[in-house]
Protein backbone atom coordinates (compact mmCIF):
# COMPACT_ATOMS: atom_id res chain seq x y z
CA UNK A 1 0.00 0.00 0.00
CA UNK A 2 3.16 2.43 0.71
CA UNK A 3 4.43 1.44 -2.31
CA UNK A 4 1.25 2.81 -3.97
CA UNK A 5 1.33 6.10 -2.57
CA UNK A 6 4.52 7.16 -3.38
CA UNK A 7 4.46 6.00 -7.09
CA UNK A 8 1.34 7.84 -7.04
CA UNK A 9 3.03 11.11 -5.25
CA UNK A 10 5.90 10.87 -7.68
CA UNK A 11 4.01 10.46 -10.79
CA UNK A 12 2.00 13.85 -9.53
CA UNK A 13 5.17 15.69 -9.37
CA UNK A 14 6.43 15.13 -12.53
CA UNK A 15 2.79 15.76 -14.03
CA UNK A 16 3.29 19.20 -11.54
CA UNK A 17 6.37 20.03 -13.38
CA UNK A 18 5.41 19.04 -16.88
CA UNK A 19 3.02 21.01 -16.68
CA UNK A 20 5.03 24.47 -14.97
CA UNK A 21 7.61 23.47 -18.18
CA UNK A 22 5.28 24.29 -20.50
CA UNK A 23 3.02 27.11 -19.22
CA UNK A 24 5.74 29.20 -18.13
CA UNK A 25 7.81 29.42 -21.54
CA UNK A 26 4.16 30.32 -23.38
CA UNK A 27 3.56 32.88 -20.74
CA UNK A 28 6.74 34.89 -21.58
CA UNK A 29 6.53 33.96 -25.10
CA UNK A 30 2.79 35.74 -25.14
CA UNK A 31 3.52 37.95 -21.99
CA UNK A 32 0.81 37.32 -20.29
CA UNK A 33 -0.11 40.44 -17.83
CA UNK A 34 2.07 42.40 -19.12
CA UNK A 35 0.20 43.79 -22.43
CA UNK A 36 -3.06 44.41 -20.87
CA UNK A 37 -5.60 46.98 -21.78
CA UNK A 38 -5.05 50.34 -20.09
CA UNK A 39 -8.15 51.53 -17.23
CA UNK A 40 -7.52 55.33 -17.56
CA UNK A 41 -7.76 58.24 -19.97
CA UNK A 42 -4.97 59.90 -20.52
CA UNK A 43 -4.73 63.70 -19.11
CA UNK A 44 -3.23 66.49 -21.75
CA UNK A 45 0.28 66.12 -22.46
CA UNK A 46 0.33 62.29 -20.75
CA UNK A 47 1.76 59.81 -22.36
CA UNK A 48 0.91 55.83 -21.51
CA UNK A 49 4.31 54.13 -20.86
CA UNK A 50 2.57 50.68 -19.87
CA UNK A 51 -0.35 48.71 -18.95
CA UNK A 52 0.65 45.99 -16.83
CA UNK A 53 -1.51 43.42 -14.48
CA UNK A 54 -0.12 43.56 -10.68
CA UNK A 55 -1.42 43.03 -7.16
CA UNK A 56 -1.71 45.50 -4.59
CA UNK A 57 -0.90 44.37 -0.75
CA UNK A 58 -2.65 47.00 0.82
CA UNK A 59 -2.87 45.00 4.35
CA UNK A 60 -0.29 42.96 6.56
CA UNK A 61 -2.95 40.37 6.13
CA UNK A 62 -5.56 39.10 4.13
CA UNK A 63 -7.99 36.00 4.90
CA UNK A 64 -8.02 34.35 1.76
CA UNK A 65 -5.28 34.87 -1.23
CA UNK A 66 -8.44 35.82 -3.69
CA UNK A 67 -9.08 38.74 -1.52
CA UNK A 68 -5.92 40.36 -2.57
CA UNK A 69 -6.50 43.01 -4.57
CA UNK A 70 -5.23 42.31 -8.69
CA UNK A 71 -5.93 44.89 -11.29
CA UNK A 72 -4.07 46.81 -14.39
CA UNK A 73 -1.26 49.06 -13.40
CA UNK A 74 -0.93 51.90 -15.92
CA UNK A 75 1.98 53.77 -15.95
CA UNK A 76 2.71 57.15 -17.55
CA UNK A 77 5.03 59.71 -17.83
CA UNK A 78 3.20 61.78 -14.99
CA UNK A 79 1.46 59.23 -12.88
CA UNK A 80 0.73 55.74 -11.74
CA UNK A 81 -3.07 54.53 -11.33
CA UNK A 82 -3.96 51.02 -10.08
CA UNK A 83 -7.22 49.78 -11.16
CA UNK A 84 -8.67 46.49 -9.46
CA UNK A 85 -10.20 44.29 -10.78
CA UNK A 86 -10.83 41.49 -8.70
CA UNK A 87 -10.66 40.99 -4.56
CA UNK A 88 -10.98 43.83 -2.71
CA UNK A 89 -12.03 46.94 -5.03
CA UNK A 90 -9.46 49.63 -4.07
CA UNK A 91 -7.63 51.91 -6.30
CA UNK A 92 -4.92 54.64 -5.85
CA UNK A 93 -3.30 57.27 -7.76
CA UNK A 94 0.27 58.63 -7.59
CA UNK A 95 1.66 61.35 -9.19
CA UNK A 96 5.30 61.38 -10.31
CA UNK A 97 5.92 64.05 -7.90
CA UNK A 98 5.27 62.53 -4.93
CA UNK A 99 7.06 59.42 -4.96
CA UNK A 100 9.81 59.37 -3.07
CA UNK A 101 11.63 56.28 -4.41
CA UNK A 102 10.93 52.69 -5.84
CA UNK A 103 12.70 50.13 -4.11
CA UNK A 104 12.62 46.16 -4.99
CA UNK A 105 11.29 44.50 -1.59
CA UNK A 106 11.02 40.31 -2.42
CA UNK A 107 8.24 39.21 -4.59
CA UNK A 108 7.28 43.29 -4.37
CA UNK A 109 8.30 46.27 -5.72
CA UNK A 110 7.75 48.90 -2.86
CA UNK A 111 6.70 52.51 -4.09
CA UNK A 112 7.31 54.86 -1.68
CA UNK A 113 5.84 58.76 -1.09
CA UNK A 114 6.83 61.92 0.11
CA UNK A 115 4.31 61.39 2.81
CA UNK A 116 5.59 58.28 4.00
CA UNK A 117 3.18 55.88 2.63
CA UNK A 118 4.31 52.35 1.28
CA UNK A 119 2.97 50.80 -2.04
CA UNK A 120 3.46 46.99 -2.28
CA UNK A 121 3.05 46.03 -5.79
CA UNK A 122 3.62 42.46 -6.92
CA UNK A 123 3.79 41.13 -10.32
CA UNK A 124 5.45 37.97 -12.07
CA UNK A 125 7.17 40.65 -14.24
CA UNK A 126 9.34 42.19 -11.72
CA UNK A 127 11.90 43.50 -14.38
CA UNK A 128 9.78 44.70 -16.92
CA UNK A 129 8.11 46.89 -13.74
CA UNK A 130 11.16 48.54 -12.76
CA UNK A 131 12.31 49.56 -16.48
CA UNK A 132 8.71 51.41 -16.70
CA UNK A 133 9.13 52.89 -13.54
CA UNK A 134 12.88 53.57 -14.61
CA UNK A 135 11.54 54.86 -17.55
CA UNK A 136 8.62 57.10 -15.72
CA UNK A 137 11.76 58.96 -13.79
CA UNK A 138 10.96 58.04 -10.91
CA UNK A 139 14.18 57.47 -8.48
CA UNK A 140 15.10 54.10 -7.90
CA UNK A 141 16.94 52.67 -5.24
Amino acid sequence: MDMYFFLGMGIAVIFVLIVLAICIPLAKKFRWGLDAKSLITLQPGETLIASMVVSWKHKAFYLSRHSIPQGTLDITNQRIVFTATTGTKVNFELKKDDIMVVRSAGLFMDIRTKDRESYLVGTSWKKELKGYLEQMGVPMQ
